[in-house]
């Protein structure tokens, strides 16, 4: 029997911005696994010479395949043609896809403790239900999920019924990137949540889970309606008003946002 690892997996690896700051031996990783199927970030990934680091120059989705990506190589490179991202281009290409269950069958042991990424562009939710049919998401520590189907018009109603389905079947092992991805750089905001969840904790897997219980609950349970209309007010309010109400409006909206974050919501 193989040992018990600590690893995290960094769905939508991108240029390994997650990577990079993940391989701090602060947190004691024994792998770091990058999933990125576009090829214009090979190289960039590649560059990481860690003995830590693993490429997987393949998604992770919800059945084995090949797939059309769009824009790749851009930080919004996605399977899904309608997702609204800033300067998209009309470049296309065809990438390998992994079935996640079936990965996480074959690679993850149920004694791992294991903190995964999601940041896939508009299959996140098709690979955290593919998780939970299968049941390997009780595999994961810790699932950080960005939720970026809400810039999809045919994707955004899948997000509310997920994490009701969630809470209904009593996963604390999740958070949202809205609660825990915090602060001004991507390196901060990654830093910040691995250490509100205990990423650079030295602690057996049960012992990790019982020490953090009280604010993995907490960031389980959070419905995410403040985030919806945050993203729906950007979209359709701020994007149409002139710069100097846009900036006053973020000011008051962030206040918002952190008097409730705390909250249910």
């Amino acid at each position: 029997m193989m040992p018990a690892m600590k690893v995290l997996l960094d769905v939508g690896a991108n240029m390994g911005q997650t990577a990079r700051p993940a391989l701090d031996a602060k947190y004691g990783f024994d792998k770091v696994i990058s999933f990125e199927p576009a090829p214009p970030c090979w190289p960039e990934l590649e560059a990481i010479k860690d003995p830590r680091f693993q490429l997987c120059k393949f998604g992770l989705w919800n059945k084995t395949c090949q797939h059309t990506i769009h824009d790749p190589g851009s930080q919004g490179a996605s399977i899904y043609n309608d997702l609204e991202y800033p300067g998209r281009g009309s470049k296309t290409m065809s990438i390998d896809l992994v079935k996640a269950s079936d990965w996480m069958a074959k690679n993850i042991s149920s004694g791992d403790t294991v903190f995964m990424k999601l940041n896939c562009e508009g299959s996140e939710v098709d690979i955290v239900e593919d998780l939970l049919e299968s049941g390997e998401l009780r595999k994961v520590y810790n699932l950080m999920i960005a939720f970026d189907v809400r810039r999809s018009a045919t994707l955004r109603g899948r997000e509310a019924p997920l994490r009701a389905r969630l809470r209904a079947q009593n996963y604390q092992n999740v958070a949202f990137s809205e609660d825990v991805m915090r602060g001004v750089t991507h390196q901060d905001r990654i830093d910040h949540w691995l250490a509100l969840v205990g990423a650079h904790e030295r602690l057996p897997l049960e012992e990790l889970r019982r020490k953090y219980a009280p604010i993995l609950t907490q960031l389980s349970q959070k419905s995410g309606r403040l985030a919806r209309l945050e993203q729906s007010l950007r979209d359709h309010v701020l994007a149409h008003l002139p710069a100097p109400l846009q900036n006053l409006s973020r000011t008051v909206w962030g206040r918002i946002m952190r008097g409730h974050r705390e909250g249910p919501a």
